[in-house]
């Protein structure tokens, strides 16, 4: 993208600083190498250590022509480990996108299939496209399929085998061989749900809400085990005061294996643990590995019925065996969403988003530490880290030496002069 102006750098530099919101605990320095119009997300690159990578979608579809959608572009750009700034402009590595702009962007991939490469997934004319980066490729060279060929348009990679039109991909991909996805028919027509999963190169995919409803069970919200390959946990519900977390597993071909017998179980869904009433917001359950010790977390958000505007984030961690336990909870959290765990070095991050209370607008972060799977878990106190509407705002560490004293960064939309920019700033463990 280009900057249409006479301004020196350095003055547009100044202006976008000013025009970008400014968080309680840090300053949003804007990257003008790194323009954008869309959704965008940042991942550890496993190949180019300390250095991350950088995905955006660069324009909108028609939402009232979707019947012939409107391509445009994903763009790749590497971002330095030890600053967090850009290395470079981003580099044009699909045509054929037809998402939304602001939300449900393109989505990074690390698979074990195919010799360990990285995978980007979109929304594309057949529903979630992807792109991949052969072994000793460069950081921005995403241009072969699943099978390692190349694409047979310049630019425009191939549907996944699974997939049907109108799928986006569902963020989070744990075990490197399966994805999820969401809007689309699962690949079985008679078999809808709102969410799919499966292997990447599967036929068909498991449509596990559509799973989840048929046994009873409602106000459904999945997500992938982030160790377990083939295993989904899901917060739902059999009436709006019995609600919890259960466990299903995939068995390939679009079914899913029969849960263990049991009177709170249903028909493929194990009950995990009971929450009362239900999450009531959006993406509020998320499951993650504490690196240091390897204890399993899960975070999951329950709706307070006396203070329906207020909930609170449940803390469990998971045993070998599978059991949770219940370990920490935050109490009157308002209408938090869109969990996302983060792993530093050592350390878990809890990042959530409160959009709709104009007293608690923002991101949040809540640090949780465990030194050994037998010591103590301490869970920090929630840092309210961003402080406007948190749309877009990504959490990331930074794994590089040079910024041991502030190794979690953050980054955000800014704008200078009309054109779309991105923000970092720097935080303390």
């Amino acid at each position: 993208m280009t900057i249409k102006t006479a301004l020196p750098r350095a003055a547009l530099a100044t202006l976008a600083l000013l025009a970008c919101p400014h968080p309680a605990s840090a300053v949003c320095t804007p990257l003008l190498d790194l323009p954008f119009v869309g959704d965008f997300e940042i991942t550890l690159d496993p190949d180019f250590p300390p250095n991350l990578l950088y995905v955006t979608n660069v324009g909108d579809t028609d939402l009232a022509n979707l019947a012939t959608p409107t391509p445009h572009n994903i763009s790749v750009a590497v971002i330095d480990g030890n600053d967090g700034t850009a290395n470079g402009a981003p580099v044009r590595i699909a045509t054929n996108y037809v998402g939304n702009a602001g939300i449900n962007g393109p989505e990074f991939l690390h698979t074990t299939l195919a010799g360990n490469v990285m995978g980007i997934l979109f929304n594309g004319p057949s529903g979630v496209h992807a792109a991949f980066r052969p072994v000793g490729a460069a950081a921005t060279q995403f241009d072969v399929d699943l099978l390692g060929a190349g694409f047979a348009a310049v630019d425009e990679p191939p549907a996944l085998p699974g997939t049907t039109p109108f799928s986006y991909p569902g963020g989070g991909f744990p075990d490197g061989v399966s994805y999820q996805s969401f809007g689309g028919l699962c690949g079985n027509p008679a078999r809808s749900g709102s969410k799919c999963y499966g292997g990447l190169g599967d036929g068909v995919l498991a449509p596990v809400d559509w799973f989840a409803g048929n046994e009873g069970l409602t106000d459904v919200y999945s997500q992938m085990h982030p160790t377990l390959p083939g295993v989904v946990i899901l917060s739902a519900c059999r009436g709006p005061l019995s609600c919890g977390l259960y466990r299903g597993v995939l068995a390939g071909g679009g079914a899913m294996a029969p849960a263990p017998a049991g009177a709170n179980n249903t028909a493929h869904f194990e009950l995990l643990t009971s929450l009362g009433v239900s999450h009531g917001r959006r993406e509020t359950l998320r499951g993650e590995r504490i690196p240091q010790s390897g204890t399993i977390i899960w975070a999951v958000a329950r709706v307070n019925p006396l203070t329906p505007n207020d909930n609170t984030i449940e803390f469990f961690s998971e045993s070998a065996a599978g059991v949770l336990t219940s370990r920490h909870s935050i109490p009157n959290a308002s209408k938090v969403e869109h969990f996302r765990l983060l792993q530093s070095a050592t350390d878990l991050y809890l990042d959530y988003q409160v959009r709709d209370v104009a007293a608690a607008v923002g991101s949040y972060r809540v640090r949780i530490q465990q030194s050994a799977p037998w010591a103590p878990l301490g869970f920090g106190a929630p840092d309210h880290y961003w402080t406007q509407d948190p749309h877009g705002v990504e959490l990331v560490w930074l794994p590089g030496p040079a910024v041991a004293a502030t190794p979690i960064a953050y980054y955000a939309s800014a704008s200078v002069l009309g054109t779309s920019y991105v923000c970092r700033g720097l935080l303390a463990p």
